[in-house]
C-alpha cells in the first residue's frame, strides 16, 4: 500500500513474529498525490471504493476520504453488525492502525480520525468509520483539516 502510493518505508520492526502478527512501519509519503493514492483503493477492488483527495486553500490543507460500500454490504442487519464486530476484533488482535503526522502544522478539524492532544497527528478511527458507513447507508466522507504554521 505504501509503495503503491510512491511512499518510502523508513523503518520496520516486528512486535510479534507469530500469529496474530504485529509490526510497526514508519513511512513517508512525499507529496499530496502520494497521500491521495494511499487513501484510494485500486478500481479492481469490488468490495468497496475509497477515494482520497487533497486540497489546499491558503494555509489550510484538507485530506478527504470518500468511501462507498455497496448496499448489499451495509444495513443494520445482525449479519452486518457481526461483520463490523469481526472487523473490530481483527483490528484488536494486531496493531492495525494508521497514524497521520502533520509536518509544520496543526490539525484543526477531523471526522473519522482521533486527533492527538497536541494536534500534530491523528489515528484513523476504524470503529467510527464503520459505524458511520452503516448509519449513512454506505456513502460517507471523512477528513482531516490542518493549518500550516507560517
Amino acid at each position: 500500500h505504501i509503495r503503491r502510493a510512491d511512499g518510502e518505508i523508513i523503518q520496520s520492526v516486528w512486535l510479534r513474529e507469530n500469529a496474530p502478527f504485529a509490526s510497526v512501519i514508519k513511512a513517508r509519503l512525499p507529496s499530496a498525490e502520494s497521500l491521495e493514492k494511499y487513501f484510494s483503493n485500486p478500481p479492481e477492488d469490488a468490495q468497496f471504493s475509497m477515494v482520497g483527495t487533497f486540497r489546499q486553500d491558503g494555509l489550510q490543507r484538507k485530506l478527504t476520504i470518500r468511501i462507498h460500500v455497496p448496499a448489499d454490504q451495509t444495513g443494520k442487519s445482525s449479519a452486518t453488525s457481526q461483520s463490523v464486530s469481526e472487523l473490530l476484533q481483527e483490528s484488536a488482535n494486531g496493531i492495525s492502525q494508521t497514524r497521520i503526522a502533520v509536518a509544520n502544522g496543526t490539525i484543526i478539524q477531523a471526522k473519522g480520525f482521533i486527533v492527538a492532544s497536541d494536534g500534530q497527528s491523528a489515528l484513523l478511527d476504524v470503529s467510527n468509520i464503520l459505524n458511520t458507513l452503516q448509519s449513512e447507508g454506505g456513502n460517507s466522507e471523512f477528513w482531516l483539516l490542518w493549518k500550516i504554521n507560517q
